[in-house]
């Protein structure tokens, strides 16, 4: 899991950052989101388990990775200036409860009814993206 976890926070932390400056919060997020879905639908062909797996693992958490600090940017930038900080605080708790809830829907999927439940995850992630890319400023 460190091919996921380290990018994730390089990426939180650094990349985010810098990339802000240069580009549009929006810009990044549907450039990291559909590099992100694209990866994970990579996921599902027989890649094996050598150094093409471990890309396309470190591709979709750097994607993830540019996700995270943005969107509940991208969602606090549309409410009233007041309310900033408490969208903000809102999230954390959205964050945890939806990732408590995906990996039970994913479980469930993959008991159930098909066995890459990846495909659900970039189904969502290139709905949000197009989503957000049709979205006007």
């Amino acid at each position: 899991m460190v091919w996921m976890t380290i990018p994730i926070i390089v990426t939180d932390f650094w990349f985010t950052d810098w990339a802000q400056k240069k580009f549009s919060s929006k810009s990044i997020l549907v450039v990291s989101g559909l590099t992100s879905a694209l990866f994970m639908l990579l996921m599902t062909l027989p890649i094996g388990d050598g150094p093409l797996l471990w890309a396309c693992l470190f591709i979709i958490a750097f994607g993830i990775g540019c996700c995270m600090p943005l969107c509940p940017f991208f969602i606090a930038h549309k409410s009233r200036h007041e309310l900033y900080g408490e969208v903000l605080a809102h999230d954390e708790t959205l964050r945890t409860g939806t990732e408590a809830f995906a990996t039970l829907i994913v479980g469930f999927l993959a008991a159930v009814f098909i066995s890459f439940p990846i495909i659900v995850f970039a189904a969502a992630a290139l709905v949000g993206t197009v989503l957000i890319a049709l979205k006007p400023k």
